[in-house]
């Protein structure tokens, strides 16, 4: 989650009367240099520190102040406790690390967390983090295959579909627990059929990358490409490549499987369609310009890619 603060220069006193650890609101002994209101919606941040040892701390964030009283709080935030206070503790405001990290401009990372392996996962937010951006790509289409002893059958196997991508920034709480699910890559068919879907890839219920479609198997008409994956809850949505079709009939049309956001799909081959190596892309098709008889398999789609930063 995000904030909005306002600061304050120079605010070094302490506390007028005690505070409870579940208190809503707290006097400060000198307004000097004290914000004399707070907007809507934004806090000011206030440290304090116990005046007998030094050793004990509480950051609160305090959304309203008329004169020295302070409430509208949130109390133990960046990490720490809620506290009882005593008269005299010492109440300041200085830039804390969670005001930095809620400053820092989009696009600047220092930690990631990737979830390349198909399966579902959970995410838990670090302290002090409020926001990350996230790229998530659903798994690729596999090919479809053929078997053909003549041109006038299917000799050449549509390519699979690219899983879809979303992007963005999002909201998050430190300590809470987010769901990640990694879509696997569709396998391609061997012989005559249709390739498999991939798998969903999403992050919570911030956004799903839906799978791409596997390449498909028509027996009296050429092989359509499957249909890229779609995208759905990302500031930026990104549809997965369509596979090329195949074909039956006199030329040979290859079907390679469909680029996602991290790269191009896997290409057709004669003894099996090459797989996908790109995270969500898809599967070639295969083809048998000999019309040997043999069932030829489409290359499986490649699984789908979470990424994290923060």
């Amino acid at each position: 989650m995000s904030f909005t603060f306002i600061y304050a220069n120079n605010v070094n006193t302490t506390l007028a009367g005690p505070l409870s650890s579940t208190g809503t609101q707290f006097n400060l002994s000198s307004t000097l240099n004290v914000p004399t209101s707070i907007p809507s919606g934004a806090y000011w941040v206030v440290s304090l520190q116990d005046a007998a040892t030094g050793q004990e701390s509480e950051i609160i964030y305090v959304g309203s102040i008329s004169g020295a009283t302070c409430s509208n709080l949130l109390r133990a935030q960046e990490g720490t406790a809620a506290l009882s206070w005593n008269t005299g503790d010492f109440a300041y405001s200085g830039i804390t690390a969670g005001q930095m990290e809620n400053f820092a401009p989009a696009g600047v990372f220092t930690n990631q967390q990737i979830y390349a392996t198909p399966g579902t996962y959970t995410f838990t937010a670090p302290a002090n983090v409020y926001k990350v951006f996230a790229i998530g790509t659903a798994g690729g289409g596999g090919g479809s295959g053929c078997e053909a002893t003549s041109s006038s059958q299917t000799f050449s196997g549509g390519g699979g579909g690219a899983g879809g991508t979303c992007m963005g920034f999002y909201d998050v709480m430190p300590g809470e627990e987010y769901t990640v699910t990694v879509g696997a890559g569709g396998d391609g068919i061997v012989g005559p059929g249709s390739g498999a879907f991939g798998g969903n890839t999403s992050f919570s219920t911030f956004f799903i990358a839906s799978a791409g479609q596997g390449g498909q198997f028509n027996t009296s008409t050429s092989q359509a490409g499957g249909e890229g994956g779609g995208a759905s809850g990302g500031q930026i949505n990104i549809v997965g490549g369509y596979g090329c079709d195949g074909q039956q009939g006199t030329f040979l049309l290859t079907a390679a499987g469909g680029a996602s956001y991290w790269g191009g799909g896997g290409r057709s081959g004669n003894n099996g369609g090459i797989s996908g190596t790109a995270y969500g892309s898809g599967g070639g098709g295969a083809y048998d310009i000999a019309f040997s008889g043999l069932a030829r398999a489409g290359g499986n789609g490649q699984g789908g890619i979470l990424v994290l930063q923060w």
